[in-house]
């Protein structure tokens, strides 16, 4: 092999091409048969010691010589293996880091906030739980919600951000909403507040504009889309409990997360009854005796923590 060409070879020894690692690989193997030993003292008065030098260079400094292409093909191989277990490791670790699971949940009464690792604020009301990854992936960020929580979604066109409650998926780019997902309740909600979300479950969907309420009632093929009170929908957040023509079945919900009572009726007629009205950090039996008074009820407790509406 003429100098020029191997000391070409050896200056791209890293970046070698199939057939050069073949060329390089024939010059190595014919050594011992006829070596180049007028080219190779130009660079050293050993040649020998310079192929071995040469080849110990190729193979990554491998301190025993390397007498045979088999053992290179090994030593490739194992270093391929090597690479790919790393591979696999670190993808194995970076899924297992995004997949990894948190929950978040408010108790009887709490109300909680959290900021989320892209930025999105989130705040839970009472009995509520949000489950969310360490990390988000790069492509989408994904949360499941049960219960109440209002989000303040950071921007991010590159990646959606989508809430899941169940069978109903909102899906957001940056925007603020409120979600309603109560499992002891037979109606599922979302209240755009700004920017704009698209919804959907099964194979309905909707895409709402700021003051538009989505609700999914059990078993509905569509969602009812129409306007909204932005003070009964947020009341919550700062403490109020806000009713708006309200079915007493779903006020007895409310004051449960609330209070941890449990309200029951003596005639089941009475939790379609609706109810008006706002409280800021009322007790308990100040809510219930508004509540009588609108219908001409009363209340008792039948047991702890268990009252009855009767008439």
């Amino acid at each position: 092999m003429e100098i020029r060409r191997l000391q070409y070879l050896l200056g791209k020894i890293h970046e070698l091409d199939q057939a050069e690692k073949e060329e390089l690989d024939n010059w190595y193997r014919s050594f011992d048969k006829k070596p180049d030993d007028d080219h190779l003292r130009e660079i050293t008065e050993n040649p020998y010691s310079t192929r071995d030098s040469i080849y110990r260079k190729w193979q990554g400094n491998i301190k025993s010589s390397i007498k045979t292409r088999r053992l290179w093909r090994y030593g490739v191989a194992a270093s391929l293996a090597c690479i790919l277990a790393i591979g696999a490791f670190l993808l194995l670790d970076q899924k297992n880091t995004v997949n990894h699971e948190h929950e978040l949940s408010a108790g009887i009464g709490e109300h909680k906030y959290l900021e989320l690792e892209d930025g999105t604020e989130v705040w839970l009301n009472a009995m509520s739980t949000l489950t969310y990854p360490m990390d988000f992936s790069k492509s989408e960020r994904v949360v499941k919600l049960t219960g109440e929580a209002y989000f303040k979604v950071k921007r991010d066109s590159a990646r959606p951000f989508k809430v899941v409650t169940g069978a109903m998926t909102t899906r957001v780019l940056g925007t603020e909403f409120n979600v309603s997902a109560y499992d002891d309740e037979a109606h599922k909600s979302v209240a755009l507040v700004k920017g704009a979300v698209k919804l959907s479950s099964g194979g309905s969907e909707s895409i709402l504009v700021p003051g538009q309420k989505a609700i999914l009632e059990i078993g509905a093929a569509d969602f009812e889309v129409l306007a909204f009170d932005k003070i009964v929908e947020r009341g919550w957040l700062s403490g109020r409990l806000v009713f708006d023509g309200t079915p007493l079945g779903e006020i007895a919900n409310t004051l449960r997360r609330s209070f941890g009572v449990e309200i029951q009726f003596a005639d089941q007629a009475f939790s379609a009854y609706e109810f008006t009205g706002k409280f800021k950090d009322e007790e308990l039996s100040i809510i219930l005796t508004a509540i009588a008074r609108a219908h001409e009820l009363k209340f008792r407790t039948v047991a702890e923590q268990r009252i009855e509406f009767y008439k």
